[in-house]
């Protein structure tokens, strides 16, 4: 008979394995969106959403490897009365950067060659551990008389692991932050927002494990009757993660997240693309200023630019947010500004300005500068002349 305890602390755990196991499999079964156009037969292409099964996979690791963690403190020689892999803490740091990686490139796709990524868990957590377990089982004495040793191993493929942690860690975070770099409305804010929950909640497991590691090293000796000041810890860290990343995403980002992808993948440019487009259109404008004639247009506009009149359209709407003219009009009502702040330009009207900054009209300047500033072109610049 197995001699097996279940502390209340292990019921917790267990509760939150449970938990993690039916979250995980819900955002892997509602990881499946229909996005892009319908074939010749009307019938639409299924498309993962990539962010929620990955995430949905990654709620299951940590269920895992809670699980184990519970298996081995409640049942004596666990590991060797059942050498069957369930723990795979080496595939946690790949997930979890392609976790980050699918929400940063809306268009991700799955290749074979990710699966590299996996190899050290397979051979790791898998057969590694088959093959070690196993033998322990047919030789219980000399496990029994090389506890530290055996604990040594576990703790120099921990350190591993934390490595490897650190450096998916770190390339996320740079994937992360080379998004932000993109403009907030083509970067969808409810995705940044969530990353910088999801990098924090992944950043605490290995600075958790890089706290407990060397002490555990350095006192191998007295592991053994003291692994409840690791363990405890690390279940209550994994315990959280599965609650707060499970039910925070379900509850609060997945159908923001799937909108976002639905409307990224419709793009014609990736939001990379769209973005640099963005810049070489913004940074034209800023220079070559072209907003000063005023009978520019989009077509006028996609001359100078050497650009189809329809991308310099879709680069607007879809790049910058903005319509053709809302776009030229606050250019015009930042160049009124800056000739208004000139001492050359103090024997103008306000209308006058207003023209040498492309205005065609005083209804239109009045319009786009109260729109831009909240005050009419005369408010302004006496609350500005007051101060």
């Amino acid at each position: 008979m197995l001699d097996t305890s279940l502390e209340s602390s292990n019921f917790y755990f267990l509760m939150a394995v449970i938990q993690g196991l039916v979250l995980g499999t819900i955002l892997i079964s509602r990881s499946v969106r229909v996005a892009g156009k319908a074939d010749r037969a009307g019938k639409e292409t299924p498309v993962p959403q990539f962010p929620a099964l990955f995430l949905g996979v990654l709620i299951i690791l940590f269920s895992l490897i809670l699980l184990h963690a519970v298996l081995e403190e409640s049942i004596h020689m666990y590991n060797a009365r059942f050498p069957v892999p369930i723990s795979f803490g080496l595939a946690v740091g790949p997930i979890a950067y392609f976790h980050i990686r699918s929400l940063v490139h809306p268009r991700f796709r799955w290749q074979p060659a990710f699966l590299l990524h996996f190899i050290p868990s397979l051979l790791v957590d898998g057969v590694l551990f088959m093959a070690f377990f196993t033998y322990t089982a047919n030789h219980v004495e000399w496990a029994l008389a090389h506890i530290p040793a055996i604990q040594m191993v576990s703790l120099v493929i921990n350190a591993f692991g934390l490595i490897q942690l650190f450096a998916y860690l770190v390339a996320g975070i740079r994937l992360h932050t080379q998004a932000g770099d993109l403009r907030p409305r083509a970067y969808h804010k409810g995705v940044k927002r969530w990353l910088k929950i999801f990098i924090r909640v992944w950043a605490a497991i290995p600075a958790f494990l890089l706290l407990v590691i060397p002490p555990a090293m350095i006192f191998i000796q007295e592991l053994d009757q003291n692994t409840y000041l690791i363990y405890k810890p690390m279940g209550l860290l994994l315990s959280l993660a599965i609650y707060g990343l499970g039910y925070h995403y379900l509850i609060s980002h997945f159908d923001e997240v799937g909108q976002y992808l639905s409307r990224a993948r419709s793009m014609k440019y990736s939001v990379a693309e769209l973005e640099d487009r963005s810049c070489q259109l913004t940074r034209f404008l800023t220079n070559e200023k072209p907003y000063l004639r005023q009978d520019l247009t989009v077509k006028s506009l996609s001359g100078l630019l050497g650009w189809p009149e329809k991308e310099v359209s879709l680069v607007i709407g879809q790049g910058l947010y903005t319509t053709f003219n809302n776009l030229i009009n606050q250019y015009r009502v930042n160049e009124f500004l800056r000739l208004a702040g000139r001492d050359d330009t103090t024997h103008l009207s306000i209308m006058g300005i207003a023209f040498e900054a492309g205005f065609r009209s005083k209804a239109s300047f009045y319009r786009a500068f109260k729109k831009e500033n909240g005050l009419t072109p005369t408010e302004f610049l006496a609350q500005k002349a007051a101060s």
